[in-house]
């Protein structure tokens, strides 16, 4: 049951307006009913009485009661907090910018092409000599595009893409070990040779797009430089000495012997498959000729050499090398007076009486008149060796013949000297021992003085190029 607030009029629950004066009327929850009665008793004090009167009339006011007994026009409103109010406020807007955000996120990740990721870096080769291969992998990135634009997108388009695509990589770093290889400081790098990378070098790759982002403004393209270090993709060389199987061949005598590249060549225990590593060309030395016994010949293996064994995955163990010059390469000169024995010196002096007991046959008649008197081993001062300046023994003679016939002969003397050739020792074959050689000139090359002083002067004196040695 409602009753209309302002005749007091019944009305029926469903009622909105009153059948009686035409006034709006509240729901059934907002109103309270009100028996009516010969003096109508009072309201409760939070309860609106509406006194009967003229229906024509205006409507009265409400009036309410207050806790203190006091009448008010209107229901009193609890105040809010300021602090509170501006609390609310700015969650509002964080959480407004927040929402923002995410949206804006939501809506360039749909549309970003993350070139990073189409990128593809590959390492192939051998350890020290390893080389990088880069691309953009165009099946990734037909993908990516085709996702930022919701359809799908043709092969050669995709190919247009990669050329605007450019990437620049460089070596950023070297891997620090105990050697840096071939003698080079493992710090020291170009950042430009990317074709000799080992395990562990760093590089970096750039990614440049300026051009295909202009071509294609309303995909948004991402791509920032990034390291890859160098891990898999390389093989390990096997370790090769070029230097172990090499023979050197020698021509000439010490100290004038040469490297005789005819006869260079490989030890027989050399195997096959090396042999093509062991040519005469790919090795270089740092004295050819004027060589002697006990020189040190300096050995360098060539970048050519080097490179046909990497070829065939090999390494070179060392690229330099030295050898010391022996007795048994090449025929040697005497240096002393140490390397001539008596065995040697009887030899010579053999072959000498020979020559004298011939030069005083003819000259003489007598082949018996010389006697030997000394020997003395001429070797060239240092700075002196030449062709026309080796080792030689000259050899005193004193002579005594008869002049005139009959009662009027007379005893005379006469000395002679007999110079061998240049003495040098063959070079000694296996397991023969190295043995002095000479020759004497024959008896024409047998010079005669009058008087030893002479002899002397002539012999020895005056060569000032050579030391002397007498052979007692």
């Amino acid at each position: 049951m409602k009753i209309c607030p302002k005749c007091g009029t019944e009305l029926s629950d469903e009622s909105k307006f009153c059948t009686n004066c035409g006034t709006p009327v509240p729901p059934a929850s907002a109103s309270v009913p009100v028996m009516p009665s010969q003096g109508a008793p009072k309201a409760p004090a939070s309860v609106p009485v509406m006194p009967a009167g003229n229906a024509s009339g205006p409507a009265p006011v409400p009036l309410m009661a207050s806790a203190a007994g006091e009448k008010t026009g209107s229901v009193p409103k609890k105040k809010r907090s300021p602090g509170k109010i501006l609390i609310a406020a700015v969650l509002f807007l964080l959480l407004g910018a927040l929402i923002l955000l995410v949206l804006r996120f939501l809506g360039s990740s749909a549309k970003a092409v993350e070139l990073n990721e189409c990128v593809e870096v590959a390492f192939a080769g051998y350890e020290g000599d390893g080389q990088v291969s880069y691309y953009v992998n165009p099946n990734t990135l037909k993908k990516q595009v085709e996702k930022a634009l919701g359809e799908s997108v043709e092969s050669s388009e995709v190919d247009r893409m990669i050329r605007m695509i450019d990437l620049d990589v460089t070596l950023k770093s070297k891997a620090e070990t105990e050697s840096g290889g071939d003698g080079e400081d493992p710090l020291e790098f170009s950042e430009t040779d990317i074709s000799h990378l080992s395990r562990g070098d760093v590089i970096n790759v750039r990614i440049i797009y300026d051009d295909l982002q202009r071509s294609y403004p309303d995909i948004e393209f991402k791509g920032k430089s990034f390291d890859v270090e160098v891990r898999d993709g390389l093989k390990s060389y096997a370790s090769l000495d070029p230097f172990r199987f090499v023979e050197l061949g020698f021509s000439g005598a010490s100290p004038f012997g040469k490297i005789d590249r005819d006869a260079c060549g490989v030890s027989g225990d050399c195997p096959d498959e090396y042999l093509p590593y062991y040519q005469v060309s790919y090795y270089r030395l740092d004295k050819m000729s004027d060589l002697a016994v006990g020189d040190v010949i300096h050995m360098t293996y060539t970048q050519d050499g080097q490179r046909a064994m990497r070829a065939d995955g090999y390494k070179a163990s060392r690229t330099e090398a030295d050898y010391t010059v022996q007795n048994t390469d090449m025929a040697r000169y005497i240096r002393g007076l140490s390397e001539l024995d008596q065995t040697g010196v009887d030899r010579i002096r053999a072959e000498a009486d020979d020559r004298i007991r011939a030069r005083c046959a003819d000259k003489y008649k007598d082949p018996d008149a010389a006697v030997f008197l000394s020997a003395h081993l001429m070797i060239p001062k240092e700075g002196n060796w030449g062709s026309r300046t080796l080792p030689y023994l000259v050899l005193f003679y004193r002579a005594q013949y008869t002049t005139g016939e009959g009662g009027s002969s007379e005893t005379a003397e006469a000395y002679l000297a007999v110079r061998s050739s240049a003495l040098w020792f063959e070079k000694p074959e296996d397991g023969i021992p190295e043995e002095i050689s000479f020759s004497i000139p024959d008896f024409s090359g047998a010079d005669i003085y009058t008087a030893m002083q002479d002899m002397e002067n002539k012999e020895l004196i005056q060569k000032e190029l050579y030391q002397r040695f007498e052979w007692k």
